[in-house]
């Protein structure tokens, strides 16, 4: 792995080399004894720096390996993914896909995006604070507000998408912003009919509302009108047999 690695940094690769190198390590993923290679390889830096290529295989490649770490070795890798520049480079890929320019994301590839987002942004305000900075916001806003209005959304891609929101909404700074970009709306948008997701998704979805009603209440009459609709919306939805009314 320090070898790929080194040959990944040296900027005479070819981009066929670098697709090659980089699909092999996205398929040691698989076994934990390939991970910890891949980690303890010192790869992690080299990965993130892929994040910005300019081509969409690379950065697919890159990504998905930085998730499967994330996911399976959060506790050894969180840190030194965020130590190269991780939530700065991903949030990039998010809001200006340079690999990417003329066609948006997949739904699943933004599913690990955001997923792999959400789990560098957990319990670290210095993360959060790094995604507001980089325009983080209005993309994510879109794409939950995009799951609401697509005949067939994918489920996955909405759960992702609101969780990572709701740990954004937990953090006080940001409060105030993420209402400004419509983000309450968006969340309260996740019970709209005729689409109707999934208990969990919608219980986050309450969750963030919930965070950020006390910033609303501070904020000019319309933010705080537009809750109380939202709210009013979701306990006349037809879904009063709901659990998650009975309290």
């Amino acid at each position: 792995c320090p070898a790929i690695a080194q040959v990944l940094n040296n900027p005479s690769t070819s981009e066929d080399v670098k697709k090659t190198l980089l699909g092999t390590l996205n398929n040691m993923t698989d076994t934990d004894a390939d991970r910890r290679a891949i980690f303890n390889g010192i790869t992690i830096p080299v990965l993130v720096k892929m994040l910005g290529d300019l081509n969409k295989k690379i950065v697919q490649y890159a990504l998905s390996t930085l998730h499967s770490l994330e996911y399976h070795m959060p506790a050894e890798v969180v840190g030194p993914i965020r130590l190269a520049g991780g939530v700065g480079k991903m949030s990039e890929v998010l809001v200006e896909r340079k690999a990417s320019p003329h066609n948006p994301w997949s739904d699943k590839f933004l599913s690990l995006l955001l997923n792999s987002l959400e789990i560098l942004c957990i319990k670290d305000n210095g993360s959060k604070t790094i995604f507001v900075s980089k325009n983080g916001l209005p993309a994510l806003v879109g794409i939950i507000q995009n799951c609401t209005v697509q005949n067939d959304p994918y489920e996955n891609l909405a759960y992702t998408a609101i969780r990572f929101f709701c740990v954004l909404s937990a953090y006080c700074t940001i409060k105030e912003k993420i209402i400004e970009e419509g983000g309450m709306e968006a969340a309260s948008g996740l019970y709209e009919v005729p689409i109707v997701f999934k208990k969990h998704i919608r219980l986050t979805a309450l969750w963030a509302l919930r965070n950020l009603s006390d910033k609303a209440a501070d904020t000019e009459g319309e933010t705080m009108v537009n809750l109380l609709v939202a709210c009013l919306e979701i306990l006349n939805d037809g879904t009063s047999e709901d659990s998650m009314k009975e309290r």
